[in-house]
């Protein structure tokens, strides 16, 4: 399985729909995701965004641990927010135009620190970069010791709702969980209107899952004469599969996610 991330900060209340679900890079990147969570994490705010020479340094804290110290972070400028700038008392960053919460700015930061710690670990044998300068090799490594502590405490969740979104398996294209989203969702309104009201300290995401199996295997007997057949038969036997079977896998998937879990809603 494999899955998207959607992060509706509270500052976006009165746009979260046509901002946010209808931007059309997310509704083709969640065409094939069709059982979706909806949950809540704890909203980031940024204390301090300072501009060095080669890095950013990002203050920043959660209100969970707003007591405790805040939490910093170097940003390499080939990150691409050197041009960042903190609106909204902290709790979104604007650059090149954009706006997004301090929580997906963080995300955002997170993975590409995650693709440096490979390049670093492979000595160099990643797609990130064909090359890190020695200065920005030591930006990140003094700051790739912290990021398993920053996942553990800024980047959990919990789920407050389970669904699916599919149709009938006789539908040409099946219904993904964003177009669901978008034709209207009680309980997912219902939801940010409890976490808009009560709830300012909390963002709302949305985690979508494509249910597709990664994986097919058969014992086959394989010779010149009949591979271009056997070939076909395998190729037509797979897309049968997904077809018949999607529609039942995403169920299963779905009710199996809701025991394990045991969402609020």
């Amino acid at each position: 399985m494999s899955g998207s991330t959607l992060i509706v900060g509270n500052n976006e209340v009165d746009s979260v729909m046509p901002a946010t679900l209808f931007k059309q890079k997310y509704k083709d990147n969640s065409a094939d995701k069709h059982v979706y969570l909806i949950c809540s994490a704890n909203t980031i705010v940024i204390d301090k965004y300072e501009k060095r020479p080669h890095f950013i340094r990002m203050k920043f804290h959660s209100f969970v641990n707003q007591d405790d110290k805040r939490t910093i972070i170097e940003i390499p400028n080939f990150f691409g927010f050197k041009e960042a700038s903190i609106i909204d008392n902290g709790l979104t960053i604007k650059y090149s135009d954009e706006k997004i919460s301090g929580l997906e700015l963080l995300i955002r930061v997170l993975r590409n620190y995650c693709c440096i710690k490979q390049y670093i670990d492979n000595e160099g044998k990643s797609s990130f970069r064909k090359k890190i300068s020695k200065h920005e090799k030591e930006i990140c490594k003094r700051n790739i010791a912290k990021i398993d502590n920053i996942i553990q405490t800024y980047c959990t969740f919990d789920i407050e709702y389970i669904g699916q979104a599919y149709g009938t398996p006789k539908r040409p294209t099946p219904r993904s969980a964003t177009e669901r989203l978008i034709e209207g969702h009680k309980t997912f309104s219902q939801i940010l209107s409890d976490f808009i009201s009560m709830y300012r300290t909390k963002d709302i995401r949305v985690i979508q899952i494509n249910c597709t199996p990664q994986i097919s295997s058969a014992v086959l007997n394989i010779s010149l004469s009949n591979a271009k057949n056997t070939a076909e038969k395998v190729f037509n036997n797979e897309n049968a599969f997904n077809k018949k079977h999607e529609s039942t896998i995403v169920t299963l998937v779905e009710a199996g996610l809701i025991r394990y879990f045991h969402p609020s809603n």
